[in-house]
């Protein structure tokens, strides 16, 4: 088989002006992408999982039941901040200077 003379040269190339030769849907049907498209399959409607569920409690004057949250919401504290260290105040200026007259 002989070597193919395109090998290395770019399909769409392009023109003097900068303008590339073929245009997007032209090249579209030139690379026959159309034909490896997969068709897109309609989206499955899924059912919404339950956010809380009623739980019995125990007890006389409790109410009976309560809605709990299926799964429990992450703690979201804030990290503790240390407190800034105050700059060191050398002995020479840590007091007024006196003044002699």
């Amino acid at each position: 088989m002989g070597k193919n003379k395109n090998k290395g040269s770019p399909r769409n190339y392009t023109l003097a002006s900068g303008v590339a030769r073929f245009s997007k849907s032209a090249m579209f049907h030139k690379k026959a992408i159309y034909k490896f498209m997969k068709k897109k399959a309609p989206a499955k409607e899924s059912k919404k999982k339950a956010v809380f569920v009623e739980k019995k409690i125990g007890g006389a004057k409790n109410g009976g039941t309560r809605m709990v949250r299926v799964k429990k919401l992450a703690n979201d504290y804030p990290t503790a901040v240390k407190a800034a260290k105050k700059p060191f105040a050398s002995c020479q200026k840590s007091h007024p200077a006196k003044l002699r007259s």
